[in-house]
């Protein structure tokens, strides 16, 4: 599935990421990047607010485990079991989460688990940076089950 189709089926299943202006940049079993526009999610100070923020950095690794999953199971039910975030600097501008799984054990592992127990649970890390600056870090634990 390309970041396009992807795209449209993000925002026909969970409406609030239109809403919110969340696009789909990259999008493959290996990188998942978001963006969000700041308008519709800025707070009193006109920069992005917290919630806003981790709804974007918990899209960005539903969205990595929905790509993992398209070639394992694509009916698989993604969920998040627990999650902290960690905010750094105020979000001025639009801004782009960014999940990348280049550990390629982690992925056969998971792979592993789901066929073995109809349930694989991976620990994801997920950034949003402005340049070279981390604006905040998340990592949260997604579970897919049948």
């Amino acid at each position: 599935m390309d970041s396009v189709t992807f795209e449209k089926m993000l925002h026909e299943k969970i409406p609030i990421t239109e809403a919110m202006a969340f696009h789909v940049l990259e999008f493959s079993s290996l990188k998942v990047r978001i963006t969000a526009e700041l308008a519709p999610n800025a707070n009193h100070m006109q920069t992005a607010f917290g919630g806003s923020i981790n709804c974007l950095m918990v899209t960005c690794g539903w969205s990595m485990m929905n790509a993992i999953f398209q070639e394992i199971d694509p009916t698989a039910h993604i969920v998040i079991q627990r999650s902290s975030i960690e905010y750094y600097h105020p979000i001025k501008h639009d801004f782009v989460a960014e999940c990348n799984l280049q550990d390629e054990s982690k992925l056969v592992h998971l792979k592993d688990m789901y066929r073995r127990h109809n349930k694989g649970k991976q620990v994801l890390e997920i950034f949003c940076y402005e340049g070279e600056t981390l604006l905040a870090k998340f990592e949260g634990q997604f579970v897919a089950y049948k």
